[in-house]
């Protein structure tokens, strides 16, 4: 590959992966960790741009002079903390001479390992007017021993940094980059030493960085000269309250800048590197793109990482770079496309001319999201295409007969080797969760006028389409299709007129259809991945969208409690089985017995979008006291199922387990609560009901009425 090439896109994408140097943000160095070209701004950088001012200009006793940023690796701590210095840097006027200390402490020997810890002493720059020593103790990796004190755990170097910050002892500024492992450690360590007012802090940081409805302000701990910011929890893919972009907005931005792109090659209409830019230069397409990653986060519970977007990035543009090998030789991008168009010019009949043209799609980045295809080489497969693939005595259906052949032959080779990591998120649980060919019913992708009418064309008008003819689909979608699928539909128009019955034996009829209706719904999974991703559609697509704005909709917030108020009582009360309550063996059903106590009315917790900790997605409703229960993806979609129809016993077994975890734990805590067993509480035997009397002193008497 061109050495000037490689420095501009596509071929730049390659140093995006996570796996590579500019994936990886080293402490002020200048060519990591940022390829996007520049410092992403985060509702974290804000909050840090916003704390250094008051630091530099207020100096008030109030304001933290403690920073922990608390997450795993990738999530952007190393970046946020140098433009929390570089922020430093232009508030005291200091010309790069601040980061130029720091800078120094991070030039090292190859080899070597960094400084735990950098201390940089600044009182020339700076005067404070209160307080404060002109004096910052960054700490990039809590994780990392000190080299100098080589035989100190990292949690006890921690921790007698959180002590010193306890007592008063130290009057700079600290920032510290933790992951939950040190903290964990430091808190058994701080219980082992028994040391009281540590482990109070800690506990008090592992309760604002775990998230959740009991999770306390963490900026700053309340009482506290220290805030945190869990990294973990905010997500990227969704705008802060108050903006209209998400993070991931600006890193598509910067990765689409023109002058940073190569000029597009000679093949640009079929090449789908270029058409990837060509694509995503569409605002409405990179909106649909981060509304897809969002609802991957709503469904799987998981946030992307910084590492993860920019890897995601690299992998829908140009993907590995073991993809741009052939034989031996590498090459860049465009050339690759061109070898490809040159294989199929020849029309050989060899692998390679079968593969080129899936191949080619495959780069496009909607197929890079959704990638899974079937191989069709087992089982009745096999079977009918012995049967029916067979080379024609005479050249009349050649060219058709090649077009089937090539089909079934290219997806029985196309690897789906998963060892790059956000390959393996994306052909597994992204594909299991989001893939738009699993799409049915009448979700619209688009309006189209037929006949001076316009009709919607629904998930279920496509199947219907390409179910009866690929020329009638095509018809139907084909403007709105980049070239390189209408390429693949156009060859599997072939196919489908080689796969007629009229062409066949009668005796083959059964296979013929099947292995025509195989290609019919490969091209109708084709489409609907390809405008599934173009408009923002996937399977559950109106569950996802509702859920997503699940807090706006007061309606919806009533449902869930109606329902859950359903799922967790019985007939109005609230069913107790004393038999496992109190380690009763159970008994057989006639004699089962239960405590019936007033009915549990849930009430959904208020959603929080404030500043003072990350902004929470994940609803919750409150059961009994503080007991809580995350509407998750999985139960607020089970409970609009129920609404339409469909039985309780048919909800799927995660959720019953959940529900009867959170019963089974509610039960113990009633039996014991004398303030909840008031006079409507009974004994059910069987399907028998008593009352029983309740006094002040006990829960309940045994005199049964």
């Amino acid at each position: 590959m061109n050495s000037e090439v490689d420095k501009l896109y596509p071929v730049a994408f390659l140093n995006w992966a996570g796996s590579k140097q500019g994936g990886v943000r080293n402490p002020f160095k200048k060519n990591s960790g940022r390829p996007a070209g520049k410092k992403i701004e985060t509702p974290l950088t804000i909050k840090l741009k916003k704390w250094v001012s008051e630091i530099v200009n207020n100096n008030s006793e109030y304001t933290p002079r403690a920073i922990l940023l608390i997450g795993g690796p990738g999530n952007g701590k190393t970046d946020a903390v140098e433009g929390c210095i570089e922020d430093f840097d232009k508030a005291i006027k200091a010309d790069g001479v601040l980061i130029g200390r720091f800078a120094e402490q991070y030039e090292i020997l190859e080899g070597t390992l960094p400084p735990r810890k950098s201390v940089v002493n600044f009182s020339d720059l700076w005067e404070p007017k209160f307080g404060i020593k002109p004096e910052i103790h960054l700490v990039q990796d809590a994780t990392e021993k000190d080299t100098e004190q080589n035989q100190t755990n990292p949690e006890k170097l921690l921790n007698d940094e959180l002590v010193s910050i306890l007592n008063g002892e130290f009057q700079g500024v600290y920032i510290c980059c933790i992951n939950r492992g040190v903290l964990a450690n430091a808190s058994s360590l701080a219980h082992k030493k028994n040391n009281k007012p540590l482990i109070k802090l800690i506990n008090e940081l592992v309760k604002a960085a775990s998230g959740g409805p009991l999770a306390p302000d963490s900026w700053p701990l309340e009482g506290r000269n220290i805030a945190i910011w869990p990294m973990d929890v905010e997500s990227l893919v969704s705008p802060a309250s108050g903006e209209s972009i998400a993070v991931m907005h600006q890193i598509l931005h910067q990765a689409l800048r023109d002058k940073l792109w190569q000029p597009p090659c000679d093949n640009h209409s079929v090449c789908p590197f270029c058409q990837n830019k060509l694509l995503l230069e569409e605002k409405e397409a990179q909106n649909n793109l981060v509304k897809l990653l969002h609802f991957y986060e709503l469904c799987a519970g998981k946030r992307w990482t910084f590492r993860d977007l920019y890897s995601l990035v690299s992998y829908l543009f140009i993907g590995d770079q073991e993809e741009l090998m052939i034989g031996k030789k590498l090459y860049s991008p465009c050339e690759w496309t061109a070898n490809q168009l040159e294989v199929i010019s020849k029309e050989k009949e060899d692998l390679s001319f079968a593969k080129a043209p899936y191949l080619m799609m495959s780069k496009l980045y909607h197929h890079r999201l959704f990638s899974l295809w079937p191989k069709l080489n087992k089982g009745n497969h096999r079977t009918a295409k012995l049967a029916v693939l067979k080379k024609p005595k005479s050249s009349e259906h050649y060219k058709e007969y090649c077009s089937a052949s090539n089909h079934f032959k290219a997806l029985a080779n196309l690897t789906n080797n998963d060892s790059n990591s956000i390959r393996k998120i994306l052909s597994e649980s992204f594909s299991h969760y989001l893939d738009p060919a699993l799409l049915s019913g009448d979700v619209t992708f688009f309006e189209k006028n037929v006949n001076n009418e316009k009709i919607n064309v629904t998930a279920d008008f496509i199947d219907e389409r390409f179910g009866l003819s690929i020329s009638d689909g095509l018809k139907l979608v084909s403007r709105r299709l980049p070239e390189l699928d209408k390429r693949i539909l156009k060859n599997l128009i072939l196919a489908d007129e080689f796969l007629m019955e009229h062409n066949h034996s009668p005796l083959l009829s059964n296979q013929v259809r099947f292995l025509q209706a195989s290609i019919r719904q490969f091209s109708s999974r084709l489409v609907k991945r390809s405008l599934g991703v173009k408009y923002g559609l996937c399977k559950s697509v109106a569950a996802l969208s509702d859920y997503s704005k699940f807090h706006d909709d007061k309606k919806q917030i009533k449902n869930t409690e109606r329902q859950i108020r359903g799922l967790i009582n019985e007939h109005g009360h609230f069913s107790i089985p004393l038999s496992t309550t109190f380690g009763q063996p159970v008994a057989h059903r006639d004699r089962d017995i239960s405590l019936l106590v007033s009915e549990i009315k849930p009430k959904m917790v208020k959603f929080y979008d404030g500043l003072s900790k990350p902004k929470e997605y994940l609803p919750y409703i409150s059961i009994h006291k503080k007991r809580y229960l995350p509407v998750t993806f999985n139960l607020f979609k089970s409970l609009r199922e129920i609404e339409k129809g469909l039985n309780e016993a048919s909800l799927p077994e995660e959720i019953f387990a959940m529900l009867d975890e959170v019963k089974s734990i509610i039960a113990g805590e009633i039996v014991r609560d004398e303030d909840y067993l008031d006079l409507s509480a009974k004994i059910k035997i069987g399907a028998k009901e008593f009352e029983i009397d309740t006094d002040e002193d006990l829960a309940f008497t045994g005199e049964i009425k």
